[in-house]
């Protein structure tokens, strides 16, 4: 019997449009810490250190977006009200028990 394995950013090479986004999101986020620890993205930052990913697939409209606001919005169903920030104060991290509904102050 096979055993299944994770899904990583060099099995996505040559098909990366034609998975979920959720799917491709996933293969970018390290959560192999346990569900306490940071899980940091593993993808493209932009220059404040922040995951950026692309929500585009197949036939529809390329949308970036930084990781930490995708994975609130792939736990809630929705966007975050106004920002999505961080209880442990790092960027790159894509752990919803790290992230909250808050303002800049």
């Amino acid at each position: 019997m096979s055993r299944s394995r994770r899904l990583t950013p060099h099995d996505m090479r040559g098909r990366y449009e034609r998975l979920p986004p959720e799917t491709r999101f996933m293969a970018l986020v390290d959560s192999s810490g346990g569900p306490d620890a940071c899980w940091p993205w593993l993808g493209g930052v932009d220059k404040d250190g922040y995951g950026k990913f692309s929500t585009k697939k197949c036939g529809e409209k390329q949308r970036h977006l930084r990781s930490h606001r995708y994975a609130f919005f792939l736990a809630h169903g929705r966007w975050p009200d106004n920002l999505a920030t961080h209880r442990c104060d790092n960027p790159p991290c894509c752990n919803l028990k790290h992230l909250w509904m808050g303002t800049h102050q």
